[in-house]
């Protein structure tokens, strides 16, 4: 049915303006494999009540998977990470209420700047976001939990990146829907998980892993933010 999207659209805009959670839905962000991305007003209460821009994920298919990133998600504080408000669960639907990124993902921020202008850019200003992960990345170590897909398209800008060389903005590591929660050091995984041009040799080839898969996607996300690969 090419009308299924609109029509899925159209019941989830009313179930969160419905909600009181939400103060206003200012329309789709986009469709993923896992739901629809609304973004919306929100009524925070911390200390007191104030309005806050979130984006609003609502599962489309596998719920387990948004429920396992919720859980996740709700024990972590951290810069480096998209953070999570709250979670709304309704008869008709279920969804994670996110903090909204508006600068969109480092991976359109490469590919989206002409070839000229994205070497021009000074490396150490490129590199910025680079570390704003590598920190988020290094506290879900430490969290003893195991990223497994860290690449440029789950990084995100909280604010609109501009390439006239000027400061980049904070960039922050998401999509926790594949994360794994490792409790013993020993603890080892073997099923292919994550975005295949970023996975490490042993978790593209279904061998024994843990946290330094992580390290092997940073490494080549280093390489595509110093020099643009994949244009």
């Amino acid at each position: 049915d090419d009308d299924a999207p609109a029509k899925a659209s159209h019941v989830h805009m009313q179930a969160l303006r419905e909600h009181p959670m939400v103060e206003s839905v200012h329309g789709l962000i986009g469709i993923g494999m896992y739901g629809h991305v609304y973004r919306c007003t929100i009524r925070v209460q911390e200390g007191r009540t104030e309005a806050r821009a979130a984006a609003v994920k609502i599962t489309q298919r596998n719920a387990e998977r948004e429920h396992y990133e919720s859980t996740i998600l709700k024990h972590l504080s951290h810069p480096g990470l998209v953070r999570l408000y709250d979670v709304i669960i309704t008869p008709s639907m279920r969804a994670l209420v996110m903090e909204y990124c508006s600068g969109g993902s480092l991976q359109q921020f490469i590919r989206g700047v002409p070839a000229a202008t994205f070497k021009s850019i000074d490396p150490f200003i490129r590199l910025a976001p680079m570390l704003d992960i590598a920190c988020a990345v290094m506290y879900l170590h430490a969290s003893q939990i195991v990223h497994r897909d860290v690449h440029s398209g789950s990084c995100v800008f909280l604010t609109e990146p501009l390439p006239d060389g000027s400061p980049l903005p904070v960039a922050k590591l998401g999509d926790l829907g594949s994360a794994k929660l490792v409790l013993k050091s020993s603890f080892i995984m073997t099923r292919t998980v994550g975005t295949v041009p970023y996975m490490a040799p042993e978790v593209n080839t279904s061998s024994t892993y843990n946290t330094p898969a992580d390290i092997f996607s940073c490494g080549l996300l280093l390489h595509e933010v110093l020099t643009g690969r994949g244009r």
